[in-house]
């Protein structure tokens, strides 16, 4: 077994890597991945796992095993639920008393501390050295960082919880505006997700009517009613079931007003009202007449352009 490690100053080269980090633009996980790397690099340690507190629950979110780098864990694991079919394992009594005692643990040889000894984590897996950090908050624990190593005893120096003291209260500040800033931009995205789906029904609101100007009248139309439009003659005709109308705007602009999930262009001179429809025949030349469910059981011709848009509204292959 090798002997002792001792730490002389502390690893200033630490802390100007992780405040590199914790000034960088990036999201909380890609931040607790680099501080892992950085800490279990520079501190000797083989292992390490960082803990997160989300509302209320402890989840182990981040892993750093030997020389691979660290990787957010594809599920994040509440504390209490953690054992050996977890695949992630680890000395719960060790954790369980940083959280409770909301102080840090260091152990120089877990082989012979009576402290941790019955742990079914350090009887198995035999580490020698220990180092347990709470991440603390108004005396709230919202992290906590393990680090171990199996080859040497002493490998964490008092000198090493100096500096993981300096550490751990600029990654808690951290932490604590990486949150604030994910929920603000979540708030955000739901404040615009309402103002969004609050615009849309405005709009369909709004398109629940539509104004025709017929000499000196103004004819509002309710959009249901209206079953196709024509355009001939430089008038677009709008017909309903009781009357047709007439406008001198185009029947571009016309259809620009009408829901577009409803109404479809289906030919340079023709618009319809898909719940009108009837049904499709084929005619020529990959073009097709819509016969709809009026009176006179009219049939619009759609033209060969026009067809895919109609058929893939209908389901028709």
């Amino acid at each position: 077994m090798q002997t002792s490690v001792t730490i002389d100053s502390l690893d200033y080269q630490s802390l100007i890597q992780i405040a590199n980090f914790l000034a960088e633009d990036i999201s909380l996980e890609t931040l607790i991945q680099k501080i892992m790397d950085t800490i279990t690099k520079n501190f000797s340690a083989q292992r390490g796992v960082f803990f997160l507190s989300k509302e209320g629950k402890l989840l182990l979110e981040v892993e750093k095993t030997g020389n691979r780098p660290a990787k957010v864990l594809e599920e994040s694991y509440e504390f209490d639920e953690i054992d050996e079919n977890t695949n992630q394992i680890i000395p719960k009594s060790i954790i369980r008393y940083v959280q409770r005692k909301k102080v840090e643990c260091l152990v120089e040889n877990a082989q012979i501390d009576s402290t941790f000894s019955s742990d079914i984590y350090v009887r198995k897996y035999k580490p020698l050295s220990i180092l347990c950090f709470p991440l603390l908050k108004e005396e709230e624990v919202i992290g906590i960082i393990y680090l171990e190593n199996h080859f040497l005893q002493g490998a964490f120096s008092n000198n090493s919880l100096k500096l993981l003291r300096i550490l751990c209260s600029q990654i808690v500040i951290t932490l604590e505006n990486k949150r604030l800033m994910e929920n603000v931009n979540l708030a955000s995205q739901i404040i615009k997700s309402l103002l969004n789906d609050t615009k849309k029904e405005v709009i369909k609101k709004s398109k629940e009517h539509i104004s025709v100007k017929e000499d000196f009248n103004h004819f509002i139309i309710p959009i249901h009613k209206i079953i196709y439009l024509s355009f001939h003659n430089a008038i677009t005709h709008i017909h309903t079931l009781e009357k047709v109308y007439k406008t001198n705007r185009s029947l571009k602009l016309t259809m620009q007003e009408l829901d577009k999930e409803v109404f479809l262009r289906v030919h340079k001179n023709y618009g319809i009202n898909i719940h009108w429809v009837s049904h499709l025949q084929y005619y020529v030349n990959g073009s097709y007449l819509a016969f709809l469910k009026d009176k006179e059981t009219t049939e619009v011709p759609v033209g060969r352009v026009y067809s895919n848009a109609i058929k893939e509204k209908f389901g028709i292959h």
